[in-house]
């Protein structure tokens, strides 16, 4: 949390705090941005100015405060939210991050990827020799007059063409792309658009339980399934056509999918998406098709 933030009362989907810093240059004017840890529905700031939202973790607050440098610069606000109590993560005042030790804005180091690379080789195409010999044995057809009105014996075939090699000769020296590591990142596309309750050995960390309450109102339990784009909604249709071009790229592709260490991630890709279907057949002569989140 930032260290230059307070929160002063808190309840239920809501909290009143301060910040409060030293100006680190002279001002006449304030461009406050506040930048959120998770989603906040709405910001006030009681103090006077204009809250504008630029995202529901980043808002920006204008006023036209002044001061000096070193002197303290103090704001009261209210926060509503839906879900997490979102802390007050980063705060630039002006241009300069006025956080202190406890936050401000960083740059996350990269998430360690979980498909090894496992190396690359390219392909060596040596021309054996032409892609084929054509010698012309002798002229396509000899056609002598021999007394009848045409006498067509053939002295030998229209063209021979014997084959001095294969077309091409193509030795596979090694494989021109990482295709272990291809499909490794391939299952963990899906495993990135995972809905519901995420199981412990969940490959992409940055994604945490989402929609636990789909079908509840209804209900029914609709947790699970993928994300159809982004944009958390559940279509059953691409969704079934997904588990069944999965399924049947693991039984026609066992032996590669198990020598790329990967066959148990396609199984369990699969089975993410068979359970939600399962759920989805609430009842007989019943199919949840769609399920969207707000």
């Amino acid at each position: 949390m930032c260290e230059s933030a307070t929160i002063v009362e808190a309840w239920p989907g809501g909290y009143k705090g301060t910040v409060s810093f030293a100006a680190p240059s002279a001002y006449s004017s304030v461009i406050l941005d506040l930048y959120f840890l998770h989603p906040v529905n709405s910001l006030q700031i009681t103090t006077g100015g204009q809250v504008t939202s630029e995202s529901d973790t980043h808002f920006v607050y204008t006023v036209g405060d002044s001061g000096s440098a070193g002197s303290t610069v103090s704001y009261d606000f209210q926060v509503a939210y839906s879900e997490q109590q979102p802390l007050l993560g980063a705060m630039v005042f002006n241009g300069d991050d006025v956080c202190g030790a406890g936050g401000g804005l960083t740059t996350a180091p990269p998430l360690p990827n979980p498909c090894a690379a496992t190396g690359t080789t390219p392909y060596d195409y040596p021309q054996v020799g032409q892609p084929y010999d054509y010698p012309q044995v002798g002229q396509p057809y000899d056609y002598p007059q021999v007394g009848q009105p045409y006498d067509y014996p053939q002295v030998d075939q229209p063209y021979d063409y014997p084959q001095v090699g294969q077309p091409y000769d193509y030795p596979q020296v090694g494989q021109p792309y990482d295709y272990p590591q291809v499909l490794c990142m391939s299952i963990l596309f899906y495993e990135a658009q995972r809905s519901g309750r995420l199981p412990a050995d969940q490959r992409i960390t940055w994604r945490w339980d989402s929609a636990l309450g789909d079908g509840g109102d209804v209900g029914v339990d609709l947790t699970g399934g993928y994300y159809d784009a982004g944009d958390h909604v559940k279509f059953g249709l691409p969704l079934a056509y997904t588990g069944t071009v999965l399924a049947w790229g693991a039984i026609a592709y066992e032996a590669g999918m198990r020598s790329a260490g990967e066959y148990d991630n396609a199984r369990a890709a699969v089975r993410w998406v068979a359970e939600y279907l399962l759920k989805a057949h609430s009842a007989p002569g019943e199919l949840y098709g769609q399920v969207m989140t707000h």
